[in-house]
């Protein structure tokens, strides 16, 4: 038997009970897991803050200390075998790539390594001032044998006077400027770049799905430092730090993805809301399985028992449950008791009963016999009565006697003792009539209809003498030279329309409608509660009986009040 859920089932309550017995906990964790998500994302901001701060440092640390060489290399190195020179100072500074001299215009003179720049020139030689002798230029280049990728140029200018004889320029590789910057704290997502002032990507992990926005390189002048969020070509949130260096050319980023308060959740289980949501998770279906487990299962059992039961299988008991509670142990076999006491009272009930009916039928079955006799004593003072209006009286006294047998015979020849079928005693009854009326033989035919339910027998026999005075009426007075005569009973509801009718010519100067039989007629509609009506046309003549059926006779009511109990 499918069961429904609803806020009546027994383990949606306890599931509701156990959510409000939580949910002080549950609302104490979802603050305090607010809490750590952002004093975390606090953290990771000054995680990123700090490396960025540290590449920045070693940027300056590192333009200082060459600009330290430049000044020395002004005095110690010559315009001669200046390789070997250089050479001897680059191995005293192994942080630098190269150290380079050129010409005024920019033309190689000699360095400590680097064969490819002897055939280039440098473009610093045009930034070089005799006020503002140093100069900085940055270098995107791809990656050579060496392993060397993008380089940063410090260049000084010696000049005499207002002339320039010669600049001195520093090399190195921005890669060794990044070794500083401890990235360990952000994760393994996190990433570090430097960046020139047209947002292209000197050194590092490319970062930005596209070219970065010069709106924040400008503001990362202005303010010192620029914090922001962006979407990674992967479309993943990630958080953005910038920090300018010294050299107005190079800028600091670094970034780490950008956690939902859900994903930090979820990997920070111990100190978010996942752990007491996952305990109220846990502690639902416990109580879902104890519930179902240890009482609606064995109530499932009694219910079914109880059902068959109350359908009629009085054989079926609850039984032995498989380890329920104390209480539904005890309450199985209380049903089960209950069950052998109503069954044996019910047998008991039966078996009354069933004397009862036997003895109701012989009754019935008696009195029909009594009126037969009185019919059959009629008959014989019929045959001693010579007077024609005697013999009409004893006929007519007959006729209604029988009806009443017939009430009493279908009564115990019936199925049920309290009501009799309409069609088929009002068929046997007009038929009885019309033989003891000669109707055959007169050319009188009868049609019988009854459209209603089974009736009781205080209905049925005021229904019958009715029937049989207004027969008599048609056969005597309207179809006496031979017609048709109908007999129809109409229920609508509660209402019963009996109605007697004929094709005749009908009474004439109002004979038999202040006789016996219009009174007999008139004294049923009473007993009934109902009214006679009389209709007289060209089509024939109809007596028509309406009433209502008293509640107490109704075999709906009967039912009705059954199903009510």
């Amino acid at each position: 038997m499918s069961q429904s859920i609803s806020m009546s089932d027994l383990r949606v309550r306890f599931g509701f009970i156990l959510a409000m017995a939580m949910l002080p906990l549950l609302v104490f964790a979802i603050w305090q897991s607010l809490y750590d998500y952002r004093r975390d994302q606090a953290a990771q901001q000054s995680a990123l803050t700090l490396s960025g701060q540290r590449a920045v440092f070693e940027i300056i640390d590192t333009v200082d200390s060459a600009k330290s060489v430049l000044l020395t290399i002004e005095e110690t190195v010559g315009q001669r075998g200046c390789d070997a020179d250089l050479e001897d100072v680059l191995k005293r500074f192994s942080r630098f790539d190269d150290i380079i001299i050129a010409r005024p215009d920019g033309a190689f003179i000699c360095s400590a390594n680097n064969v490819e720049s002897k055939i280039q020139g440098f473009e610093l030689a045009k930034k070089l001032t005799p006020e503002n002798p140093h100069a900085t230029e940055t270098q995107i280049q791809t990656a050579n044998a060496q392993g060397r990728g993008s380089r940063l140029l410090l260049a000084y200018g010696q000049y005499d006077g207002q002339e320039l004889q010669r600049i001195l320029i520093v090399e190195f590789g921005l890669s060794r400027l990044a070794r500083r910057a401890d990235l360990s704290k952000l994760g393994r997502d996190a990433k570090l770049s430097m960046l020139n002032r047209k947002g292209e990507t000197l050194f590092g992990d490319e970062m930005f799905p596209q070219k970065i926005n010069e709106a924040w390189l400008l503001e990362t002048e202005n303010s010192g430092e620029y914090q922001t969020d962006f979407l990674d070509a992967s479309g993943d949130k990630r958080s953005l730090i910038l920090i300018p260096s010294r050299e107005k050319d190079i800028f600091v980023a670094v970034s780490a993805p950008t956690r939902s308060i859900f994903a930090w959740s979820f990997s920070n289980p111990l100190s978010s809301i996942m752990l007491p949501l996952f305990a109220w998770i846990f502690g639902f279906v416990a109580i879902w399985w104890a519930a179902d487990r240890l009482i609606l299962i064995h109530i499932r059992k009694l219910q079914r028992a109880t059902l068959k039961f109350a359908e009629g299988d009085q054989d079926q008991r609850v039984g032995k449950m498989k380890n329920p509670p104390a209480s539904i142990r005890t309450l199985g076999r209380t049903i089960d008791y209950m069950a052998d006491q109503i069954s044996v009272r019910e047998s008991e009930l039966k078996d009354s009963l069933d004397q009862k009916e036997t003895l109701l039928r012989e009754i019935h079955h008696r009195v029909k016999n009594n009126l037969q006799i009185i019919i059959s004593l009629l008959n014989m003072q019929e045959r001693k009565v010579e007077d024609t209006a005697g013999l009409s009286a004893i006929q007519e006294t007959r006729n209604r006697i029988n009806a009443i047998a017939l009430v009493h015979r279908g009564l115990y020849e019936g199925s049920d003792l309290r009501y009799i079928d309409m069609q088929t005693f009002l068929g046997r009854l007009v038929g009885e009539l019309c033989i003891a009326m000669g109707c055959e033989k007169k050319g009188i035919t009868s049609i019988v209809e009854a459209d209603c339910d089974p009736m009781e027998a205080d209905t049925a026999i005021p229904v019958a003498l009715y029937v049989v005075e207004t027969l008599t009426n048609s056969t005597k007075h309207g179809v006496m030279n031979g017609g048709e005569v109908k007999i129809s009973i109409v229920q609508d509801g509660k209402t019963i329309v009996a109605t007697v009718s004929d094709n005749g010519q009908g009474q004439k100067d109002g004979e038999a409608i202040k006789g016996t039989g219009t009174k007999l007629i008139k004294g049923f509609a009473r007993q009934l509660g109902g009214d006679v009506k009389i209709v007289q046309d060209d089509s024939g003549y109809s007596t028509i009986m309406k009433f209502k059926l008293r509640p107490s006779l109704s075999p709906e009511g009967i039912s009705a009040s059954a199903k009510r109990y």
